[in-house]
């Protein structure tokens, strides 16, 4: 299972993985708590490639109904976290990413563990 809680600790969004592949693919279901429940899970996938000695993310949220709202939130959330796993990944800091509603997205999402 994939189980997120937001900064507060309530429950964000579940899942289910469907694909995980060791060289580079990830590929989950997402059900947002709240108003998913009434639009059923969406799909998450993440490839990794190397790419001319660089690493090249791509994620990809699909298989929203017509008219989603979880489709709305989550096209403003994505960019905030990926830009924090970005900070993460090149200074070992995850930036305190804020969404436009004002609300942090990412304090304690993403935290690099010492070894």
């Amino acid at each position: 299972p994939v189980v997120m809680y937001d900064p507060r600790g309530a429950l964000d969004f579940t899942g289910v993985v469907l694909e995980s592949d060791p060289s580079g693919g990830l590929a989950f279901t997402f059900l947002e708590a709240n108003i998913g429940q009434d639009e059923g899970p969406s799909r998450v996938s993440f490839q990794i490639e190397a790419l001319d000695g660089v690493v090249r993310l791509t994620l990809t949220h699909d298989g929203f109904p017509r008219g989603s709202l979880v489709r709305h939130g989550a096209a403003e959330a994505w960019p905030v976290i990926l830009s924090a796993l970005k900070s993460l990944l090149e200074t070992g800091v995850a930036s305190r990413q804020l969404m436009p509603n004002g609300r942090s997205r990412t304090e304690g999402m993403l935290s690099r563990k010492s070894p």
